[in-house]
């Protein structure tokens, strides 16, 4: 058989990516597919579960967080944790977004669903 499982083995790959045989397979069959606009392979919703629920049981221990996914390293788990900051910090709340509002059409409100948007 030709290609990289039998040059190189999927098996070795994935010890050296941190994942399995089976997903470096399914991911290089996928090529093209599921990668970011950096090339890098986008995390999964599986592994993005297993995050999540790693984070909110371990804080801030990338090392266990990343055992826990245990297809990812401790320095993309951290990753990923400061790419979510800097998403929610980019997001207004409901009472940011009324107090833009208020400023912007100098209309009192407590919050965005209050206000009347035919008027404005």
């Amino acid at each position: 058989s030709s290609g990289i499982n039998a040059e190189y083995g999927y098996a070795e790959i994935g010890k050296k990516l941190g994942r399995s045989a089976g997903s470096v397979r399914d991911r290089l069959t996928k090529v093209g597919k599921g990668l970011t606009k950096k090339g890098k392979l986008a995390w999964t919703d599986d592994e993005l579960k297993r995050f999540h629920d790693a984070r909110a049981k371990l804080g801030n221990d990338f090392k266990k967080i990343s055992e826990s996914v245990g297809t990812r390293t401790p320095r993309q788990c951290v990753q990923r944790a400061a790419a979510e900051k800097k998403q929610e910090a980019a997001e207004l709340t409901r009472s940011e977004k009324a107090t833009l509002v208020e400023l912007l059409y100098n209309e009192p409100v407590n919050y965005v669903d209050e206000i009347d948007w035919k008027g404005v």
